[in-house]
């Protein structure tokens, strides 16, 4: 199914619409994944096997984690993802080593929280933040990434400095809003 927005909301808005559908269509697991074709959607069963097993709120499906292998990006994106990685890491205590791979399962109530709280600009990277924050269990697996088979990136080489701030900046105010926390149930349920 294709939802199509009336107006241009961007990436953020977009996913969140798709957050905001699931929830409605009551989904126990939203996928998100990239159209440019670099996410194996063989992949998508060990993707949400940790959501389905009560171990994890959101999964993310790494290039970078051990085992992974397949395509991964070139070095000014990787540099950038380390960047975020560790900064994510100091604020927030993230330990998610692929902070911008758009390869993300949601348990049903992460979607909740997300169909409300979405950020607007560079969501993968800002999401972190509010879902840590609020007690949200995320966990990483690797997955063997293709090279891009259609499309371009948003963020170009002259660009890259400009989004390495705007999300520097968007990660720190996130810590400055009020977040809702989420009540907290035990995985033995």
């Amino acid at each position: 199914m294709a939802i199509h927005c009336p107006v241009n909301v961007g990436i953020g808005g977009a996913v969140q619409v798709g957050f905001q559908v699931a929830v409605q269509w009551g989904a126990d697991v939203t996928v998100q994944l990239d159209g440019d074709g670099q996410h194996p959607v063989d992949a998508i069963p060990t993707l949400v096997e940790p959501v389905l097993a009560g171990r994890a709120d959101v999964v993310v499906g790494s290039r970078y984690s051990k085992g992974a292998g397949g395509a991964v990006s070139n070095v000014g994106r990787q540099l950038g993802t380390r960047l975020f990685s560790w900064l994510l890491r100091l604020v927030v205590g993230c330990r998610v080593k692929d902070v911008t791979s758009g390869f993300r399962a949601f348990g049903r109530e992460a979607a909740v929280y997300l169909s409300r709280y979405y950020p607007d600009d560079y969501p993968e990277v800002e999401s972190y933040v509010p879902l840590l924050r609020a007690g949200f269990d995320i966990e990483e697996i690797p997955v063997q990434m293709s090279p891009r088979r259609g499309g371009r990136s948003s963020i170009s080489t002259l660009l890259s400095p400009y989004f390495a701030v705007k999300v520097t900046l968007a990660v720190l105010v996130h810590l400055t809003r009020a977040i809702p926390k989420r009540k907290r149930r035990s995985r033995d349920t």
